[in-house]
């Protein structure tokens, strides 16, 4: 009864956020949502990792706290960027698997399919959790506290909000398939964070300044 209940508020959640469509959100959210769009600023986030100057000197930079060689430095930056990778790997992974355990269909193969807008296709048949809602936050939370700049976890967090809920908006996904996802891409950065910081303590005291 309870899951019955939690099932139907989240279709009247995705009815209400896939109805208030405009011309001008539908240009917005379909390049948000495209994973390929965002290709340069990973790249460009990547490549900063490789500049000791791009961390910020209040801490958050991990690598700079004890801090490495200058010619070892790129050690710490393939630190950075390998667990970013590893980030993307877990969520990507971890979301095909759930989708298949649970097999929760997506709002294109469910009840509210009918009434539903699908603008951008329906996307494959199991939605449950979201990918992009898991790798987008867990990639604001990994790189923002790697370099250390309040404000871009600020920018991050509310990009990756913004993707998430694109999925929504677009018909791919229920409310809690991106809830979900939030909660478990958060979870996979923190783990993330403490093999980060592990890696880079053996980095440092192996190449001390």
């Amino acid at each position: 009864m309870v899951l019955d209940n939690l099932i139907s508020i989240d279709r009247q959640l995705f009815l209400a956020v896939n109805s208030a469509w405009t011309p001008f959100l539908d240009a917005v959210m379909k390049p948000l949502s495209a994973v390929a769009v965002w290709i340069p600023m990973y790249l460009l986030l990547a490549v900063l990792c490789f500049f000791p100057k791009s961390y910020s000197a209040r801490g958050g930079a991990y690598a700079l706290k004890r801090p490495v060689r200058r010619d070892k430095f790129w050690l710490a930056a393939l630190a950075a960027v390998g667990i970013c990778i590893l980030g993307y790997l877990a969520c990507d992974w971890g979301s095909n698997l759930v989708k298949a355990l649970v097999a929760r269909p997506r709002p294109g193969y469910d009840a509210v399919a009918s009434a539903g807008r699908f603008p951008t296709g329906t996307g494959s048949p199991y939605g449950f959790f979201s990918a992009h809602a898991a790798n987008t936050f867990c990639f604001a939370m990994l790189i923002s506290g790697i370099l250390g700049h309040r404000w871009l976890r600020i920018v991050l967090l509310v990009w990756a909000a913004l993707v998430s809920y694109s999925r929504i908006y677009l018909g791919y996904h229920f409310p809690l398939d991106v809830a979900v996802g939030i909660i478990y891409g958060i979870c996979v950065a923190i783990l993330l964070t403490c093999v980060y910081k592990f890696a880079i303590d053996t980095i440092a005291n192996k190449y001390r300044e």
